[in-house]
């Protein structure tokens, strides 16, 4: 099925730590995204047996380990060519049920029209939004907000990525998340997220049945039970997965060990939002 044109591709950031994910990422995906869409992952390591998960078409970005996220990720997407727009994910943000094409594809068009620099296809608890007045289920963030960014699934203007990796390149990822806000707002991009008022899910997220993901599968090296117990249960009897060998992330590891949230808390000081 192809419903986008030539202009969009899409790219899935991993490591070659995560892959045990692989096998469910390049399942799930299939099942629920399988459009005509030029893939490519980024990863740090091109051995065969590894990109054995991958079908023969997906094509591969590698990176430098011992740079940090943000660098690496913008020397990837800087090897990417004659593509004006990007579909953004990582390994364990797979689906668990069949997305809204028509909605995607609405999305896709306001960036290309120039509405949107990015469409992040989560809502989080933290953004500052109004209504979109070109789409329904779609909520522009507001300059005033405090967060916009986040390494969540999303459809971009590659170019602006770019420029954002750009100015954070000694950043791991929760850092790059931070140090992006005022970035963001200052070069006055405009970002939206999509969101059709389902439930919350854990600390920072809801549910969106337009693009229905896990977000995420693993969180600090372990399964994310504490958030998608029952989709995650599936895949694990499904692809046979034993999932002691990682182990289970629960909630006393989102209070205590989750650097994301004293990141968040520090954050909101810094700029006297608390």
């Amino acid at each position: 099925m192809s419903i986008f044109d030539k202009s969009i591709c899409r790219v899935t950031y991993t490591h070659t730590d995560y892959s045990d994910v692989w096998g469910i990422y390049v399942g799930e995906m299939k099942k629920y995204f399988n459009l005509n869409l030029d893939h490519y992952i980024c990863v740090n390591n091109k051995k065969k047996n590894y990109l054995s998960f991958f079908p023969a078409s997906t094509q591969t970005l590698l990176y430098n380990d011992k740079f940090k996220y943000a660098k690496r990720l913008k020397n990837c997407l800087e090897q990417i060519k004659n593509y004006k727009y990007v579909l953004f994910d990582h390994e364990d943000m797979f689906l668990y049920a069949r997305p809204n094409f028509k909605k995607l594809l609405k999305y896709y068009k306001l960036i290309k029209n120039g509405t949107y620099d990015s469409i992040r296809l989560i809502k989080d608890s933290l953004s500052t939004v109004t209504e979109s007045r070109y789409e329904k289920n779609l909520y522009e963030i507001s300059n005033n907000s405090c967060w916009f960014f986040s390494i969540q699934p999303s459809i971009w203007n590659l170019a602006k990525l770019i420029k954002i990796l750009e100015k954070n390149l000694d950043s791991d990822i929760w850092e790059l998340e931070n140090a992006s806000q005022e970035i963001v707002k200052k070069m006055n991009l405009r970002i939206a997220y999509s969101n059709d008022k389902s439930k919350k899910r854990g600390k920072y997220h809801y549910d969106n049945k337009i693009y229905p993901y896990i977000a995420t599968a693993i969180v600090k090296g372990k399964w994310n039970t504490s958030e998608y117990s029952s989709e995650l249960e599936k895949i694990f009897n499904k692809y046979l997965i034993n999932p002691k060998l990682r182990g289970k992330h629960n909630v006393r590891d989102n209070i205590l060990s989750s650097n994301y949230f004293w990141k968040i808390i520090k954050f909101f000081k810094l700029n006297n939002l608390h």
